[in-house]
C-alpha cells in the first residue's frame, strides 16, 4: 500500500512537471 501511495505521488509530480512545461511551451507559441 505504501508503494502505491509513493507511485501516485511521483506520478502527480511528473504530471505537474509536464503540465507546467506544456503551459510555458504554449506561451512561447502564443508570443
Amino acid at each position: 500500500m505504501k508503494d502505491l501511495l509513493f507511485f501516485s505521488e511521483t506520478f502527480a509530480k511528473m504530471n505537474r512537471f509536464h503540465y507546467n512545461k506544456g503551459k510555458s511551451f504554449a506561451k512561447k507559441i502564443d508570443e
